[in-house]
């Protein structure tokens, strides 16, 4: 089990190497993801570190990524990023830790002996030996109690995916039910699920793309998660909060925040044009609107929405649109 903060690590790393049109997600991503999400001032593994989130971004413009990667669920995670977010599982069980949070997973990064973030750290460093505080903090605490709502624990699928994809409108998630998806003509939907190395199943991920060469897909993980019903306030507030990263780079220069149509269970999302495309021609790969949100359309289990387009009044979105509105759970022991 991981915790939300962990979840917003994850996505903030995902959009920081899509911002600088990188191939893949390594360690530095996620360290620089850390860095931007908490208060180096008050956070006692963060307070002594020779870099800051902004030098660490500087650092990555500078130095693309040149690693090998593999695909997850749709997005190229770099051998590096592949071994932080394993050994952060290992550290929260060894530290007899109930989930993995982003402590763990900072532990793991300032761990590394050979990658980005240790060459970073050893460029940084101007003398003494670079130690690594020993905090027990309450994202990490054994035994931790939920508040209400807020604390969601996602079995988040940043591990490495062991099954096989498949095709089609129905996807079966073992206990958790069936998934049914409508796909509109020319358009494709691919699931694959996530199982830990035991073979526990985690969650769902799946790529909509059309089968046209148009410059669009839609990325969407789902989570086994412990918050119960669908709660469209929650919802709500966790899309805005993730959306921020995207506001100054875009020409909207707001949040306009909009519900996906469910059958069952709530949604919402915020679509964003990036500032920087504006007037240019599309490339393949590069997309002028990103749309970021939040699904859940049963209980204890969350999806995070990723949707890539030219045109925000464009087909290729709407239709992107229509197919996560006709997502549908039914349950396992449903007749």
């Amino acid at each position: 089990m991981i915790t939300p903060l962990y979840l917003r690590v994850w996505t903030t790393a995902k959009s920081a190497a899509r911002r600088l049109r990188h191939p893949m997600v390594t360690s530095e991503h996620l360290f620089y993801a850390c860095l931007r999400l908490h208060d180096q001032r008050h956070c006692a593994l963060h307070r002594n570190l020779p870099v800051t989130a902004e030098t660490v971004w500087s650092h990555l413009k500078q130095n693309p990524p040149s690693e090998t990667s593999e695909d997850f669920s749709g997005v190229q995670l770099g051998d590096s990023g592949k071994v932080a977010l394993e050994r952060a599982v290992s550290e929260a069980a060894q530290r007899g830790c109930s989930v993995t949070g982003t402590d763990s997973l900072m532990r793991a990064l300032l761990s590394e002996t050979e990658g980005p973030v240790r060459s970073l750290l050893d460029a940084s460093q101007t003398a003494g030996l670079f130690r690594v505080m020993e905090v027990r903090s309450c994202d990490d605490a054994p035994n931790q109690s939920a508040a209400p709502n807020m604390k969601i624990y996602v079995y988040i699928c940043c591990f490495i995916f062991f099954a096989l994809s498949s095709q089609g409108a129905e996807f079966d998630l073992g206990t958790h039910g069936t998934l049914s998806v409508t796909v509109p003509d020319g358009w494709s939907v691919n699931g694959k699920a996530a199982n830990r190395p035991d073979g526990t199943s985690i969650g769902y991920a799946f790529a909509i793309k059309p089968r046209s060469d148009a410059n669009a897909k839609c990325l969407l993980t789902f989570a086994y998660t412990t918050n119960g019903a669908p709660n469209k306030e929650v919802i709500h507030k966790e899309v805005l909060r993730t959306c921020e990263e995207f506001v100054s780079e875009s020409v909207e220069k707001t949040k306009n925040l909009r519900d996906f149509s469910l059958e069952q269970g709530y949604g919402a999302y915020c679509l964003f044009t990036d500032a920087s495309l504006v007037g240019k021609k599309a490339k393949p790969g590069d997309y002028k609107v990103m749309g970021s949100g939040v699904v859940q359309p049963a209980d204890n289990m969350l999806g995070v929405v990723s949707l890539f387009a030219d045109e925000a009044d464009g087909e290729e979105l709407k239709a992107m649109i229509k197919i996560i509105d006709s997502l549908k759970v039914k349950p396992k022991d449903a007749k």
